[in-house]
């Protein structure tokens, strides 16, 4: 009976420890996306792009953000994808979930011209955009 009791402690441990390892992980990617966002921003040269829901920053460098307000939980199988468009399909960007400020990496690069575009997906986001966009932002070439 002792043995039955310590093995089912022992399981309980290692499932408790599993999913606190899991909260750990989200937490650590979380904040290595705010950091990435925060050196976008930080960029001399950096330039914003508001529009109705937020903000599309970019640096000279291409690399790009955005600063979504006030996006509704798109629920547990679904997620919000960001897309890149630069003069051919659009490319998957980044998975984010909803909130009352969220600030999203892109994962592509966002050039002179280049349309930034948010779509509501099925978990674990899709290769190409399965609905239309609710945000679209282009980014306007500099002088």
């Amino acid at each position: 009976a002792a043995a039955a009791v310590a093995a089912c402690a022992a399981i309980g441990l290692g499932l408790w420890a599993a999913s606190l390892s899991g909260k750990l992980d989200r937490r650590e990617a979380e904040l290595a996306n705010q950091q990435r966002v925060a050196q976008i921003l930080a960029q001399p040269g950096s330039h914003k792009i508001s529009f109705s829901r937020g903000t599309l920053v970019v640096a000279p460098d291409g690399s790009g953000a955005l600063v979504l307000n006030k996006l509704a939980d798109p629920g547990s199988d679904r997620t919000y994808e960001a897309w890149v468009a630069d003069g051919g399909a659009p490319q998957p960007a980044g998975l984010f979930a909803g909130g009352t400020t969220i600030a999203v990496p892109l994962d592509q690069p966002v050039r002179d011209g280049a349309t930034v575009m948010v779509t509501e997906e099925k978990a674990g986001g899709t290769e190409a955009p399965s609905r239309a966009p609710f945000l679209i932002v282009r980014n306007a070439p500099q002088s």
